[in-house]
């Protein structure tokens, strides 16, 4: 009843803050399409290449952090980040929010989110949606939303090395190390691979201090456990489609048009030319999404060191997680 009371209020206070009389958004959730991903792991290339499509369409990047009223799931840095086992409902405000995205009249700057939204077509067919921080939610949200979906996993070394890489360990990313014992202990025993309390005793004993190194096993093994609770709910559900980063790399000629298919976004030749012109020198720019795919597949971890990195393999055997098929080389050899 409070939580029911709570999605009210903000409820009200988001109508509010558009200017538009309660409930007068017509929402047609059947537009949504998402793309989860854990940061670092091709979202973004995905995402504006599917962007590139003559389908009529609205492509927002992130836009959950940026909305007003603000959307509180977590009291961390990471304030849109669902804590696990979190109860999500079609009258939570995540999903009041992802309902407006779908609707035509719908202004994103009077809700703040005005630079998350890259793609405005009058009459769209498709809300595409980046969405990086409720993964938590995600299991729930296909729930409410049964729409095409896609979801990114890269290989947990390179993930996280690119993570620490890119400014350290930013504060939307410690949401996952505080959830990391929660999450395992639940989800995980359903899965069935993961022993989850040999994990908690063995993060019981990894270093919490909040710098690169202490968190650089910790947060693979995180991004390992991401990755598998997505992999189970694409087995499971035949409207998620899991893909891989490395193989998005190796083939995206292929790959690129069939997640398209999927999504029901037509490719064309426009599509095919922002993939070709993101196959370009980066500019230097963490977040610049030109790189050479060639590179990315064995690009050497810059801040995860040998010793961290036979740490986590170690643990992840030992747990039960599965280990990538190859670990990149580290720089310090």
């Amino acid at each position: 009843m409070i939580h029911r009371l709570r999605s009210l209020r903000w409820k009200r206070l988001f109508y509010g803050q558009i200017g538009l009389p309660l409930n007068c958004l017509r929402s047609n959730p059947t537009k949504l399409r998402f793309v989860f991903g854990v940061g670092r792991s091709g979202t973004t290339w995905l995402t504006r290449v599917l962007a590139g499509s003559t389908t009529p369409m609205r492509f927002f990047q992130e836009p959950l952090p940026g909305f007003r009223p603000q959307i509180l799931l977590s009291s961390g840095p990471d304030h849109v980040a669902s804590p696990w086992g979190k109860r999500i409902d079609i009258h939570h405000p995540l999903c009041i929010a992802l309902n407006a995205l779908s609707c035509d009249e719908f202004d994103p700057a009077a809700a703040g989110i005005a630079r998350r939204e890259e793609r405005h077509d009058s009459h769209s067919e498709i809300a595409l949606v980046k969405e990086v921080h409720s993964l938590f939610a995600a299991e729930q949200l296909l729930g409410i939303f049964p729409v095409p979906a896609v979801a990114t996993l890269r290989n947990p070394f390179s993930c996280a090395d690119s993570i620490l890489a890119t400014n350290g360990l930013p504060d939307p990313y410690r949401y996952l190390m505080e959830e990391l014992e929660s999450f395992a202990s639940s989800k995980m025993q359903r899965i069935g691979k993961c022993q989850s309390d040999t994990l908690r005793l063995e993060l019981e004993k990894l270093p919490r201090r909040v710098d690169q190194s202490d968190y650089g096993v910790r947060l693979i093994v995180a991004v390992s456990l991401l990755n598998e609770y997505l992999r189970d709910i694409g087995n499971r559900q035949p409207l998620l489609r899991v893909v891989q980063f490395e193989e998005l790399c190796i083939d995206p000629e292929t790959l690129f048009p069939q997640i398209a298919e999927h999504l029901t976004i037509d490719w064309s030749d426009r599509n095919q030319a922002v993939l070709e012109e993101l196959e370009s020198d980066s500019d230097g720019s963490p977040y610049d999404t030109k790189r050479r795919r060639d590179q990315q597949i064995d690009k050497p971890l810059r801040v995860i060191n040998r010793t961290q990195a036979n740490l986590a393999l170690d643990l992840l055997e030992r747990v039960g997680l599965s280990a990538p098929d190859a670990v990149p080389l580290c720089v310090d050899g």
